[in-house]
């Protein structure tokens, strides 16, 4: 019976995310539309910076399943595959990069602990750098295939400076619901979110004004 009570969560659960996941989705499609061209502009890393300008180098490395990993693989007929997409929106000026991943297999554990990496996937890396106006700037950064998306608020350095995107992974829904101290994460149950990272700094992120511009209020 408490299995059953779990399943029927975790369904009622995955209905309510798809709703939410076409929302985001569409969040995700309004962003990658430019109404500007003149805030950011790709460059080499090595690159003169001018005055008054940023170079910023935009870091992500995504872990993903590969295809056969599951049968079924789980509803997500993407995974796996070549051209995963990133999404960066700043100031309301879109680029989308697609990276190819490469096959990688890793311990699944150290130390007698879970790696949330650990296993054999495709490993996707993003590492471009842009050339920005320095002082404050709103940035959006999505993952389209999954959905996630996440926006915070930057003050852009003079000069060199790093950007890096951290994915945080989600755990077992079925162990999670039912014993969710014993539950840990891997990036075979997908992206739970983003984290950002400043020069090392994290920078606060926020959720609340995305979901306030999906649900229209």
């Amino acid at each position: 019976m408490k299995k059953l009570f779990a399943l029927g969560g975790v369904v009622l659960l995955a209905v309510l995310f798809s709703g939410c996941g076409e929302m985001l989705h569409r969040e995700i499609v309004v962003q990658s539309q430019s109404a500007r061209s003149d805030i950011f502009a790709e460059v080499d890393k090595d690159a003169p910076v001018p005055a008054e300008f940023g170079a910023v180098q935009i870091k992500a490395s995504i872990k993903t399943r590969h295809k056969g990993y599951y049968a079924s693989n789980l509803g997500t007929p993407n995974v796996g595959k070549s051209g995963f997409p990133f999404l960066l929106n700043i100031d309301g000026q879109a680029a989308e990069w697609k990276i190819d991943g490469e096959k990688e297999n890793t311990p699944r554990f150290e130390k007698g602990m879970l790696m949330p990496e650990g296993g054999e996937g495709m490993r996707y890396i993003l590492n471009k750098t842009i050339r920005v106006k320095k002082g404050p700037h709103r940035v959006f950064f999505g993952l389209s295939r999954d959905n996630i998306i996440q926006e915070f608020d930057l003050n852009i350095k003079e000069g060199p400076s790093t950007l890096e995107i951290i994915p945080v992974y989600k755990s077992d829904p079925i162990i999670d619901i039912r014993r969710p101290e014993n539950n840990e994460a891997s990036y075979a149950y997908g992206i739970k979110r983003l984290d950002v990272y400043y020069d090392g700094e994290r920078i606060k992120t926020l959720p609340d004004t995305v979901l306030m511009k999906i649900f229209g209020q």
